[in-house]
């Protein structure tokens, strides 16, 4: 393993580009070095690519390409102006794979990093956890300045200080298979943010600490298929044009009397089956609405015991046959209590002898042996024939 410097601006394949006439291989680190521009001709594969603090040195993408970075930190974000990030997409009408976690710039030093710059109209797939630490506000993951179509498999996670964002989006972001968690301690900050009217997709749960993750003051569509549980001082998802939509299969849990969706106009998915969840006046106890449609948090009618009801409109019938205590071995544990049933001597006796007297039993088998003949007599008679 060895870390592999830029030498000049130039095209990845080059050995001219980097230190030593050496072009990277998956078992290296990649420094982009102040003032290089490094095209990506070629599909790449390395452990990781950082890069120094400046405003012009990246990685450009442009033409249809996959870049992958295997290691922990793959590709971190770096202190930039202007928007361009430590990878640079410019081609149009391209697709480009990215395999590897993006980390947002560690360092509270810098108060703008950027990870991955999108300038053009294209595809992008990313595949690999988004983590943001930054220490600073305008720390942004991925900022997305076109119309480009975004799609991401992995967890997105903010613990973030300042005002720092994990996606700064333009375009659609058409799935993001994965769950989005918003811890950061600071109100500022938010997973997604839209620029534009856009379409925002996301498989997985969304949950926060005091940041929103979804914000839009755009006529976008957000579309959640998992839970949504609020923060204690903002909801999750923030949909405020009324040109909006927020269209979710829930459930929706309420924290500290925040609202999970704020948005005027909210949809349910088609066969979804959500249950919402909110705080009452009274304090401690939090009640939960759900439709009969909803069963996901109900016992099995087979765990219920038969003739009981339940659900919200007792329209639920248990179907589990408990017997009575009187039925079963006494101090086992049945429903609620134990059994009671005892076995005295007499019902040991009554049960052999009716065991053993029974249709083609041998006790009524015994009953048509001969008792005239001792069993001695009977022995020599049957040996003298």
């Amino acid at each position: 393993m060895a870390t592999i410097t830029s030498a000049a601006t130039g095209n990845w394949s080059a050995g001219a580009t980097w230190v030593g006439g050496v072009v990277p291989t998956s078992a290296d680190d990649v420094v982009i070095a102040a003032g290089h521009v490094v095209t990506l001709d070629v599909d790449a594969t390395v452990l990781s690519i950082t890069g120094a603090a400046a405003t012009t040195n990246w990685v450009e993408i442009t033409t249809s390409r996959t870049l992958t970075c295997t290691a922990t930190i793959g590709i971190q974000s770096k202190p930039i102006a202007s928007g361009l990030g430590l990878v640079r997409i410019t081609g149009t009408s391209i697709t480009v794979n990215i395999n590897s976690n993006i980390y947002n710039n560690l360092s509270s030093t810098f108060n703008t990093t950027y990870g991955i710059s999108i300038t053009s109209n294209c595809t992008v797939n990313i595949v690999g956890d988004i983590i943001g630490r930054g220490g600073q506000p305008n720390n942004v993951a991925i900022v997305n300045n076109s119309s480009s179509t975004l799609n991401i498999t992995g967890n997105i996670s903010n613990i973030g200080l300042g005002n720092s964002t994990m996606i700064l989006n333009g375009g659609s972001i058409n799935s993001i298979n994965g769950n989005i968690t918003n811890l950061s301690t600071t109100s500022g900050n938010v997973i997604i943010n839209t620029t534009s009217a856009c379409t925002i997709i996301v498989t997985g749960s969304i949950t926060q600490t005091f940041s929103t993750a979804v914000n839009s003051n755009q006529a976008s569509t957000i579309i959640i298929s998992g839970s949504i549980s609020s923060g204690l001082t903002q909801p999750v998802i923030s949909s405020t044009s009324t040109s909006g939509l927020v269209r979710i299969s829930g459930p929706l849990i309420n924290q500290n009397n925040i609202n999970a969706v704020f948005s005027p106009k909210i949809q349910l998915l088609s066969n979804s089956t959500p249950y919402y969840e909110i705080q009452s006046d009274t304090f401690g106890r939090n009640v939960t609405f759900y439709d009969a449609s909803y069963t996901s948090s109900l016992p099995a009618q087979t765990n219920v015991r038969s003739g009981s009801t339940y659900g919200g409109s007792n329209e639920f019938s248990g179907l589990m046959s408990v017997p009575s205590s009187s039925n079963v071995r006494y101090g086992v544990p049945i429903d609620t209590t134990t059994g009671s049933a005892t076995l005295t001597p007499q019902d040991i006796f009554d049960y052999a002898v009716s065991s053993l007297t029974g249709s083609n039993t041998i006790g009524s088998r015994l009953q048509n042996i001969s008792t005239v003949q001792t069993t001695a007599a009977t022995i020599a008679a049957f040996k003298g024939k």
